[in-house]
């Protein structure tokens, strides 16, 4: 499992949203010496509503994703 690391900050967090990382970690097929470190996600166009998925995320070479493209990763949800 390789830990998900955001960059940025969301423009809905601004417009009182809050950011929900639904997966800290993903699963990933690569060779050792392939394996990432973390993966990267830029948050700073989001806004309440927006979500990243699986399919959303940047190709890694030789890196493979396990879980399914329409996973959500994470999204910026509406504060109560």
């Amino acid at each position: 499992l390789v830990p998900v690391v955001t960059t940025g900050s969301p423009v809905g967090l601004k417009n009182k949203g809050l950011l929900n990382i639904a997966k800290k970690r993903l699963a990933v097929k690569a060779a050792p010496e392939a394996l990432p470190a973390a993966i990267t996600v830029k948050v700073d166009d989001l806004d309440v509503g927006d979500s990243i998925l699986v399919r959303d995320l940047d190709v890694i070479e030789n890196v493979t994703f396990v879980d399914a493209e329409r996973v959500g990763v994470l999204s910026i949800i509406k504060a109560k």
